[in-house]
């Protein structure tokens, strides 16, 4: 059955429909996306705002993952040690994970807005604060990225008076994101 134009109160839904030629604004592409997982604990110094070790890319479309301990430059732009920095413009969705044992701790998205010292903001944070020790907290959330040099990473911060350090099993310590909508 061929489709000229479509009238709501003609089509029935129990019929094949065969479309040929290309089908034009039907939604959008997430790339840039990637999805890492930490093989390597992290220690979260105490009242230190800690960046969590996530070093095994699983998938990274489009390049803009860093899984490395050092800056690098990738798609033009500086991409910090552990750190998502796309590219492309827009709206963003982040999720993260980590397990610390610890009955009360913070676990962040930060956002530094292509700035660097004091420019950070949370895109997300959550904190811990049950007397459950080796909990995993996920955090997630959106955040506006610019396109041209912001990033991402996944953070940890405690004030028990001593350095703690996170677990390190690959489905404890996660971090992904992908695009939602372009700006």
């Amino acid at each position: 059955m061929a489709i000229d134009k479509i009238q709501s109160e003609s089509i029935n839904l129990a019929d094949n429909f065969e479309f040929t030629g290309n089908v034009t604004g039907a939604g959008e592409s997430n790339t840039p996306s990637f999805y890492a997982v930490g093989t390597s604990a992290t220690t979260v110094n105490h009242a230190t705002l800690t960046k969590i070790i996530v070093n095994s890319e699983r998938f990274d479309d489009g390049g803009c993952y860093n899984a490395t301990g050092s800056s690098t430059t990738l798609n033009s732009l500086t991409a910090p040690a552990y750190s998502f920095t796309p590219n492309v413009a827009g709206l963003y969705f982040f999720v993260g994970a980590f397990r610390l044992n610890a009955d009360g701790f913070n676990v962040g998205l930060v956002n530094n807005l292509g700035g660097t010292g004091g420019t950070e903001t949370y895109a997300a944070l959550r904190y811990h604060t049950t007397d459950t020790h080796n909990a995993m907290i996920i955090v997630s959330g959106f955040s506006q990225m610019n396109g041209t040099g912001n990033n991402v990473c996944l953070t940890g911060y405690q004030e028990h008076g001593y350095n703690i350090t996170t677990a390190n099993e690959f489905y404890t310590t996660y971090f992904g994101g992908f695009l939602v909508k372009k700006s």
